[in-house]
């Protein structure tokens, strides 16, 4: 493909417009956004109305999405239905974050991780999952702070919230477990 050209950028989201611009759009370009990158978003519809601003009306979205686990927005009905906590915290999980406090947070003693479950504020019906580490300073302070987070995201909602930023679903692979539902949505700027 000699007139394909390939940019790769591992940059900041909010830096992102200015990538945009960098690259003109003398075809119909794809940007992705792969992995737990949209958990790093905390206001959607801001985000994809202004943070993709240099995107033009043509150019491609690959969204990669983790799906709500239940349709019961009750907090209870997700701790038990989310995979990755209604079994408690996973142990490779829980190692390798306790590993990442203990050594951004030196020292740190009795690290304790636990499940933080809230519903999403931009996105109806979503939720986020968050590890909160609680642990002892130096000083015998117990401090706790946020180390991961993981969206779940409704895909009505979800959609409806892209259409109104002009971004319109072309093509939807879903993929994943039952107990894991993810969907990979392509979308086409309007």
């Amino acid at each position: 493909y000699p007139h394909l050209r390939l940019y790769a950028a591992q940059a900041s989201l909010h830096d992102l417009p200015r990538y945009i611009e960098a690259v003109a759009p003398a075809l119909p370009r794809l940007f992705t956004l792969l992995g737990d990158t949209l958990s790093a978003i905390e206001a959607e519809p801001q985000w994809f109305a202004h943070g993709l601003t240099g995107c033009a009306s043509g150019d491609f979205l690959a969204l990669d999405v983790q799906l709500t686990a239940t349709d019961d927005g009750s907090l209870e009905a997700i701790r038990t239905a989310d995979f990755l906590c209604k079994d408690g915290m996973p142990p490779a999980l829980s190692a390798w974050l306790a590993h990442v406090v203990k050594t951004y947070a030196t020292p740190a003693e009795n690290v304790q991780l636990s499940w933080q479950v809230r519903r999403a504020q931009h996105v109806a019906k979503s939720y986020v999952l968050s590890v909160i580490a609680s642990y002892t300073d130096a000083i015998g302070q117990v401090r706790t702070v946020n180390v991961q987070r993981f969206k779940r995201y409704n895909l009505d909602a979800l959609v409806a919230c892209l259409a109104s930023c002009r971004w319109k679903v072309v093509a939807q692979c879903p993929y994943g477990t039952h107990d894991h539902r993810a969907v990979l949505l392509v979308l086409q700027r309007q």
